[in-house]
């Protein structure tokens, strides 16, 4: 509608802009991510589908695969053809025909180069694989125990979110308390001042928790491979599983299935194969068998020369070679291939002795892992009792009040201090669980499903 000038009323631009809102409204809920629920499974299952740095070692991978199955390439002939015009700067005089000076050729060349090397390179190919594979998998274990000890994590500071919140509430009953009866003449100023600074203090509290969760989530985010602005809703709870003896367990492991250990071996395994082959390609002979077709045709762009007979008279030229190659560079002490197979050999040397401190650290490792295991148990235990007294202190605060005896405040404190223990004891909870999924990926074997 328009008033009597033409312009538009104010119903109508109302009516405008209660529809542009709707829009927008429309379109926003359109855009709005789902929360995605995960339990700690569909965590792991999530990153592993999801997570970059393992989708870049996909490809890597993929690479490694396709180098091992073609490396019997090595032993097909190279392939070239080629092309040339020619323009001599003096006129060829032949004997039936005319002056010419341009020529053109055509070479087809194949060659085969074979040496024992290029056997014990198909066996370094597949070897590399074998080795990028298990780095593969160690990868993605370290991804897995990462996202079960951030699960948890965050579920143990949901908990901490909530104690602090709890205790906001406690101390704005508090301060409230303490106004009031300082309004009644029986406290002293200070003690409100007090009581604020009490309130303050937890709320500066509350918003360190918080930004610890948020940055907490985000990396949780990032290991699962999903969008900042995905919003993540965790469905479990931290609980002490039941396992059997692990000393037994850590006993009874080979070291060696470790997977720093496994990758090294698999380096280990590719590195000698390597040794090898060049070995043989600085020591042993090469043969090279060759073979060569070079037609060639004068005068190409006159066909009334008779040299050519319209382009029919080629001349047909060709070869067939065999070269025997025998390397004696690695004779010579500072010659650069001599120096490569003492560097390669010192290589593996290198590889050995990480493999050997790895063995010793895992020994060290393991041991502290079930120290802390044993030091979290005895922790448990006794937060366990500290969490009864705090429910029996509870109790009796609470029966108090209803019998008059104290206020309600007391109640509310006393509940915070249970609400407090029974965090700490959740917190030990989770540090208990945590050492125990370390534990896991350290040996390389189940242990919670135990």
């Amino acid at each position: 509608m328009k008033d009597p000038q033409g312009r538009p009323t104010q119903t109508t631009i109302v009516a405008i802009s209660a529809l542009l809102c709707v829009c927008v409204a429309t379109i926003s809920a359109q855009t709005t991510v789902e929360p995605i629920t995960l339990n700690e499974q569909s965590a792991v299952q999530l990153a592993l589908t999801e997570n970059l740095n393992l989708a870049q070692q996909r490809v890597t991978l993929s690479s490694s695969a396709r180098s091992s199955d073609t490396a019997w390439n090595a032993l097909l002939p190279s392939l070239n053809v080629s092309g040339s015009l020619i323009r001599n700067n003096e006129e060829v005089v032949v004997p039936f025909g005319e002056p010419y000076n341009e020529v053109f050729s055509a070479q087809l060349q194949a060659q085969l180069v074979f040496s024992i090397a290029s056997i014990e390179g198909i066996e370094t190919a597949r070897l590399n694989y074998a080795a990028d594979l298990i780095s593969f998998d160690e990868a993605a274990a370290t991804i897995s125990t990462d996202v079960r000890k951030l699960f948890y994590n965050l579920i143990l500071l949901e908990q901490q979110i909530l104690v602090a919140q709890q205790g906001i509430a406690t101390a704005s009953q508090t301060l409230a308390q303490t106004e009031a009866e300082f309004r009644g003449g029986l406290v002293a100023e200070v003690t409100v001042r007090q009581a604020e600074v009490a309130l303050q203090n937890s709320r500066l509290v509350l918003q360190r928790q918080e930004a610890a969760y948020e940055d907490l989530l985000g990396s949780f985010r990032l290991l699962l491979g999903v969008e900042d602005e995905q919003e993540i809703e965790l469905q479990g709870t931290i609980e002490v599983p039941a396992v059997a003896d692990l000393e037994r367990i850590a006993a009874s492991t080979d070291p060696t299935d470790r997977w720093d250990v496994q990758v090294l071996d698999a380096q280990i395994a590719a590195r000698r194969s390597l040794n090898r082959a060049n070995r043989q390609f600085e020591r042993t002979p090469t043969v090279t068998l060759g073979a060569s077709y070079s037609p060639a045709l004068a005068d190409p762009f006159n066909p009334d020369n008779s040299v050519n007979n319209d382009w029919s008279e080629w001349n047909d030229g060709g070869s067939l070679s065999v070269t025997v190659t025998v390397p004696l560079d690695h004779y010579l002490p500072f010659s650069g291939s001599a120096v490569d197979l003492r560097n390669s050999d010192e290589a593996l040397e290198s590889l050995a002795i990480q493999r050997q401190s790895a063995l010793d650290a895992a020994r060290s490792q393991t041991a502290a892992l079930l120290r802390q295991v044993d030091n979290s148990r005895a922790a448990l235990e006794s937060l366990s009792l500290s969490l009864e007294l705090a429910d029996e202190i509870y109790q009796l605060t609470l029966d108090a009040y209803q019998q008059g005896a104290t206020d309600f405040l007391d109640v509310q404190e006393a509940d915070d201090d249970l609400e407090a223990a029974r965090y700490d004891l959740l917190a030990e909870q989770f540090t208990y669980l945590s050492t125990l999924i370390d534990l896991e990926y350290a040996l390389n074997t189940p242990i919670r499903a135990r």
